[in-house]
């Protein structure tokens, strides 16, 4: 049997057994993942009303009929008389807060569930400046949120609105090897240890980072050396000026690239005599 339906019948055989009624979803889920969340009433009622934190119907269960109809993108069934279970099957960051399960005539029943989102990580270190940049994509919280690199410095602490990216810089390096620095990722009493990309900079050809006063840096690329590019560039378009205008002068003045025919010199010397082909030479 699947530990979650396992843990789902011990949950409602213990308020059955005490005669109370609860809701119970997790306290902490990762955006995408599938969530159950279980409503156990008194066999006196014969309806369970799923809503969700924005006070929009979710599903509504007939114990008695054994049916539910669900709503959105959520999914219900019913166990028994007395116990249900809605589902989301992709948990989203709109599913963070207060979920109510109405049990009439009996009081509305509610429970309270964290959403967050671990990030892709990326963890560019620069020994010259002695500045770890921790770039850190699609992360969220619904309560307050926390990054920092374990005994080193605090990146970021607040709350976000949304699934967020950040750019966060840390200068006291010194104390911790960059290749040992791990970033950790805390929401309420959920912490990861994020598996960050790690990129080492040791040349002085790089930008330095730029920091604004909320703490959030950006890391700009590489310098470039302007006389690397421009010499080349240059001497390009000489040559290329230089073929243009060695291909216009052949076509416009073909004479110019052909040998010229020197005529034959004769020796001015009056003891030579020239002879021709129709002269008689007399004995």
């Amino acid at each position: 049997m699947h530990l979650t339906v396992i843990v789902l019948y011990l949950i409602m055989n213990i308020h059955l057994a005490h005669g109370t009624s609860d809701l119970t979803c997790p306290d902490r889920i990762e955006v995408g993942s599938e969530a159950a969340i279980t409503c156990v009433a008194p066999d006196t009622t014969d309806k369970h009303g799923y809503s969700t934190p924005n006070r929009e119907v979710a599903a509504i269960c007939e114990l008695k009929a054994s049916s539910c109809q669900p709503l959105g993108h959520y999914t219900a069934a019913v166990v028994n008389d007395t116990c249900s279970v809605l589902t989301i099957p992709s948990v989203r960051i709109s599913d963070a807060g207060e979920w109510r399960c109405t049990i009439p005539p009996s009081p509305m029943l509610i429970c309270h569930m964290v959403v967050y989102k671990t990030p892709s990580c990326t963890m560019i270190t620069d020994e010259e400046t002695k500045t770890i940049s921790v770039a850190l994509t699609g992360f969220y919280c619904s309560e307050s949120l926390q990054f920092s690199i374990v005994t080193l410095c605090e990146l970021f602490a607040g709350t976000v609105k949304d699934i967020t990216d950040g750019h966060y810089n840390c200068t006291n390096m010194t104390q911790v090897r960059a290749d040992h620095a791990d970033v950790t990722f805390t929401c309420g009493n959920v912490e990861r240890s994020l598996e960050c990309e790690k990129v080492l900079y040791t040349t002085s050809t790089m930008y330095p980072l730029q920091t604004t006063s909320s703490g959030i840096a950006t890391v700009m690329p590489y310098k470039t050396d302007p006389a690397g590019i421009v010499l080349p560039v240059i001497l390009c378009i000489i040559v290329l000026v230089l073929v243009i205008a060695f291909i216009v002068l052949y076509k416009t003045r073909p004479g110019l690239f052909r040998p010229r025919k020197h005529p034959t010199q004769v020796s001015a010397d009056s003891s030579y005599v020239g002879v021709g082909q129709k002269d008689l030479v007399s004995l």
